[in-house]
């Protein structure tokens, strides 16, 4: 059953209009790319990765099932750092770009990420969603980095940092 959900899913879901170009586009201006999702099956999330081309472009898919726990949960955030390679905190090194307000602008903020927010993207998911101003602790005020209505605003946007090693 779940071999034929998931082959279902990636048959009949499609992508974002820019998601791929936007991928292509920025791994060649050197970002490091990754997806971090609350989806339920994660065997869905890397067969539609796959089947859309993405995985040349990715560094990292890492998905709730696999960790055990949903966003805005710490835990998948530093799930997440661990598998693109940051130790410790992540110093606003890592910017998570989505759609859901709790889930990925306030749990990312609270995890030390910069964050984009990616407006009215949430009409087709059967995931449970929230909206600018939903938190998750109550008292939280958080302002995204970003603020997007296409995923390919984010090219014209963001710059790679320039990470330097000290000499020794």
């Amino acid at each position: 059953m779940v071999g034929a959900y998931s082959r279902a899913f990636v048959a009949r879901m499609e992508p974002v209009d820019d998601a791929t170009a936007t991928l292509m586009r920025l791994a060649e201006r050197g970002f490091t790319l990754a997806i971090l999702s609350n989806w339920p099956l994660a065997l869905t999330v890397d067969r539609f990765a796959e089947a859309q081309g993405w995985l040349p472009y990715l560094s990292a898919i890492v998905v709730s099932q696999r960790v055990g726990t949903i966003k805005p949960h710490p835990a998948i955030f530093r799930a997440a750092q661990a598998e693109l390679g940051f130790d410790g905190v992540a110093d606003g090194r890592i910017l998570h770009v989505g759609d859901d307000w709790a889930a990925d602008v306030v749990g990312a903020a609270q995890a030390g990420w910069r964050t984009a927010y990616l407006r009215n993207r949430q009409q087709d998911t059967p995931l449970p969603t929230s909206q600018p101003g939903d938190d998750v602790a109550a008292g939280a005020v958080v302002v995204p980095d970003l603020v997007i209505d296409e995923l390919s605003d984010l090219d014209a946007r963001v710059e790679p940092l320039q990470i330097t090693q000290a000499a020794g």
